[in-house]
C-alpha cells in the first residue's frame, strides 16, 4: 500500500508538468526568429503577413539582401460626416495609482501606467495598458454590432472593420471638463442622425485607486431610440514575461456573472460569443470581464452597490496574425518616444522579450450593450487597472475582482492560511525573503514533533522486524509459491510480537498538501514580483546564479542558467537519505529506493519556476536534516 501511495506522488508530480505543457499553463516562450536585417532601426524579427492582411504600399527589399519589412497596412477612408476627422489630440491624467493617457481617437486610453510599479531594472513607471494599435483601444466604443469572424483556437479571430466611432477623432470638451466638479476628460461625437455620444472618463478618487470609471450617454434630436454599441475592455494590455521562468501563468480572459463564485476562463484566443437569453446575463447581470496576466488584471466590473452594466452580449478575440508586424512598429515607436528604450537585436533585450510575448499574447473582450437615448440616462462602467494583489482586490470597492484570485490544484484554505503566515513575518521584517524562510521555519516547526515521533516510529518498527529476520526468511521459503498466504502469515507473526502498520509515509502525505498549496499560490504571489534576497534579483522568478550565453534543452527543461536553490536542494536531500538508517525489511527498501528519485524530481519540477518555492524547499530540507540529528540522539537514548 505505502509503495502505491509513493508511487502515486511521483505520477502526481509528473501529472503537473504533463498537464501545464498540454493545456498551455506554461508561459509561451517568445519565438525564436531571425533578425530583421537591413530592417528600420530597433525594428523587431516580425512575421509576415497572413491572410487577410490590409494591401499596402511594397516593402522595400533590406539592405545586404535582407527580407523586406513588413509592408504598412493601407489606411482605411475616412468617410465625411458630421464629426470631421480632426488632428489627433492626447491628453495625460494621474490620480490614485494611475497614469492615464487618453486620445481622440475613439474617446479612447492609449495607455495606462502604474506609479507604484516598475519593470525590472528599470526606473519609469510599469505600462500595463500600451498603443498596441488605434483601432483597439481600452474604451473604444463601436457601433458595428457584427460578430467577430475565424476559428477561436487558432488564433484568426479577427473583428470586423471599424466604425466610426472607433475609428474617427472625437472631439474633446474642455468647457465640460472645467465646469465638472470631478477630475475627469468628456468627448463628444456628433452622428449622422444629428445624435451626439458623450464620454466621461473619471480619474480614481481614492488614494490608492485603481479603477477609471466611465459614463457614456446619447443627446440631440436625433436620440430618439437606443444606441447599441460594444465596448472594449481589453485593448493594450502588455502581458510580462520573467527571464528564465517556465509554468508561468499565460494572459487569458476571464468573466463571471453575478451568481457565480469562481470566474471562467477563456482559452489563449479568447473565447465565443456568450449570447444573453434566458437564463443568461440578462436575469444573472455580468459582474466581471476582463484579461489577466500572470500578476495584473485589466477588467470591467460592477462596483458593489452600482447598479451592474445591463450587457447583452460578451467575446473574446486573439490577435490576428497580419496585424502583428504593424503593432510591433507601433509598441516600438511607443517605448521609444515616451521612455527612450530601444526594442530590437541588439538593443533592450528585456523590452524585446515583453514586447514579443505581448504582441503573440494580446486578447480583446467586448461587451456589447445598449445606451439609452437622453430621456433614459447614462450607462456608467468601471474598469480596473491593476495588480493581482490579494489586499488590494479584497479591499472596500473591489470585491467582485476577488475571484480572480484562485490556486488550481490546490486546497483555497490551506493556501490562505500559508499566505497568512508569510504575509505576517512579511509585514513584520519587511522582507520577501526572510517572509518565506520563517513561513517555513513556522509550517516545518509545527509539523517536527509529528515528524521527530514519526521517525523514531519507524526506528523502531526496523529493529523489531530485524529481530524476526530468521522467521521470516522461512515463512518466505515455505509460502514461495503462495504469496498471498505468505503475507496472511507474516501479518500474524506481525501481530504476535507487537509490530503495528509502519508509518514511514504520514510526513510525506502531510506534505503533499502543502507542497502543492504553495506551488499554487506562489506562481501568482504580487509580493514575490521583483523582489530581491541574497543574489537573487526577483524571487518570482529563477534565481538565475549565472547566467549561461547559450540554452541547453533538457527533458522538460530549457536550462539558460545555473540555478543554484533546486541543486542545493537536491544535496541536502541525499545527505537527509544518507543519513537515515538501513531499512531492514524489503518493503522499507523499496520506499528508500523510490525515495531517493524524489529530489530529482523536485529540482526538474522546481529548476525554472519561481525561486520562492525552491526557497521553501532548501530551508524545508535543512530542518529535516536538523530533525534527523535529533532523532538519532533520541533513538541512542532510548537505546541505553
Amino acid at each position: 500500500m505505502e509503495r502505491r501511495v509513493l508511487l502515486a506522488v511521483v505520477l502526481s508530480f509528473v501529472t503537473v508538468v504533463a498537464f501545464q505543457s498540454l493545456t498551455g499553463q506554461c508561459s509561451p516562450k517568445p519565438p525564436e526568429k531571425t533578425p530583421v536585417e537591413g530592417g528600420p532601426e530597433g525594428a523587431l524579427p516580425g512575421d509576415p503577413p497572413g491572410p487577410g492582411a490590409q494591401p499596402g504600399t511594397p516593402a522595400a527589399p533590406g539592405a545586404n539582401g535582407g527580407p523586406a519589412a513588413p509592408p504598412v497596412p493601407a489606411p482605411v477612408p475616412v468617410e465625411e460626416g458630421p464629426q470631421k476627422d480632426a488632428p489627433e489630440a492626447k491628453v495625460e491624467r494621474k490620480a490614485g495609482h494611475l497614469t492615464v493617457g487618453f486620445t481622440t481617437r475613439g474617446a479612447a486610453i492609449e495607455y495606462v501606467e502604474l506609479a507604484e510599479v516598475h519593470e525590472p531594472g528599470q526606473k519609469q513607471s510599469l505600462a500595463v495598458i500600451v498603443p498596441a494599435d488605434p483601432l483597439h483601444l481600452l474604451g473604444q466604443l463601436d457601433d458595428v454590432e457584427v460578430l467577430p469572424t475565424g476559428p477561436v483556437l487558432t488564433g484568426t479571430r479577427v473583428d470586423p472593420p471599424a466604425g466610426e466611432l472607433r475609428r474617427l477623432n472625437w472631439t474633446r470638451d474642455e468647457a465640460a471638463e472645467a465646469a465638472s466638479p470631478e477630475d475627469d476628460v468628456i468627448y463628444r461625437f456628433t452622428r449622422a442622425n444629428g445624435s451626439t455620444v458623450i464620454k466621461q472618463w473619471l480619474m480614481p478618487t481614492a488614494a490608492e485607486g485603481h479603477d477609471l470609471r466611465l459614463r457614456v450617454e446619447v443627446k440631440g434630436a436625433g436620440a430618439t431610440a437606443p444606441l447599441p454599441v460594444k465596448l472594449l475592455v481589453s485593448g493594450g494590455f502588455l502581458s510580462e514575461t520573467l527571464q528564465g521562468l517556465q509554468m508561468g501563468v499565460p494572459a487569458d480572459t476571464l468573466w463571471r456573472k453575478t451568481s457565480q463564485k469562481d470566474v471562467n476562463e477563456g482559452n489563449a484566443f479568447g473565447f465565443e460569443p456568450q449570447e444573453i437569453k434566458t437564463g443568461g446575463l440578462e436575469n444573472d447581470p455580468l459582474a466581471l470581464l476582463g484579461v489577466r496576466s500572470q500578476y495584473f488584471l485589466v477588467a470591467l466590473f460592477a462596483p458593489p452597490g452600482k447598479p451592474a452594466l445591463p450587457v447583452k452580449r460578451i467575446w473574446a478575440t486573439g490577435e490576428a496574425a497580419a496585424a502583428r508586424p504593424a503593432m510591433e512598429k507601433a509598441l516600438i515607436d511607443f517605448y521609444a518616444a515616451r521612455y527612450g528604450r530601444v526594442a530590437g537585436p541588439g538593443k533592450d533585450a528585456a523590452l524585446t522579450t515583453r514586447l514579443l510575448h505581448g504582441r503573440d499574447q494580446t486578447l480583446y473582450a467586448w461587451a456589447a450593450f445598449d445606451v439609452p437615448p437622453a430621456s433614459g440616462g447614462a450607462v456608467e462602467a468601471s474598469i480596473f487597472v491593476g495588480p493581482i494583489a490579494r489586499r488590494e482586490l479584497r479591499a472596500d470597492g473591489y470585491e467582485p475582482l476577488a475571484s480572480v484570485i484562485t490556486y488550481p490544484g490546490a486546497f483555497d484554505w490551506l493556501a490562505n492560511v500559508l499566505l497568512w503566515i508569510y504575509d505576517f513575518w512579511r509585514e513584520l521584517l519587511g522582507s520577501v525573503g526572510l517572509a518565506v524562510i520563517l513561513m517555513t521555519l513556522t509550517v516545518r516547526g509545527g509539523l517536527m514533533p509529528v515528524s521527530i515521533k514519526n521517525q523514531l516510529g519507524m526506528r523502531r518498527y526496523g529493529r523489531k522486524v530485524a529481530k524476526l529476520k530468521p522467521k521470516l526468511a522461512e515463512l518466505q521459503k515455505r509460502y514461495a509459491n503462495n504469496p498471498k498466504k505468505f503475507r496472511e502469515e507474516q501479518m500474524l507473526l506481525y501481530k504476535e510480537h507487537g509490530i503495528g502498520f509502519p508509518t514511514g509515509c504520514l510526513m510525506m502525505l502531510l506534505q503533499i498538501p502543502i507542497f502543492f498549496a504553495l506551488f499554487s499560490s506562489l506562481r501568482v504571489e504580487y509580493t514575490l514580483r521583483g523582489a530581491p534576497f541574497a543574489w537573487i534579483t526577483d524571487l518570482s522568478g529563477p534565481d538565475r546564479l549565472v547566467d549561461l550565453p547559450f540554452t541547453i534543452p533538457l527533458f522538460v527543461l530549457d536550462i539558460s542558467s545555473i540555478n543554484l536553490l533546486p541543486l542545493l536542494m537536491v544535496a541536502l536531500s541525499i545527505l537527509h537519505t544518507r543519513q537515515m538508517p538501513k531499512p531492514t525489511d524489503e518493503q522499507t527498501a523499496q520506499q528508500m529506493k523510490m525515495m531517493k528519485w524524489m529530489p530529482i524530481l523536485f529540482a526538474v519540477i522546481l529548476y525554472n519556476y519561481t525561486a520562492a518555492l525552491s526557497l521553501y524547499m532548501v530551508v524545508s530540507s535543512a530542518i529535516a536534516l536538523i530533525e534527523s540529528r535529533i532523532v538519532k540522539h533520541k533513538d541512542q537514548v532510548d537505546l541505553a
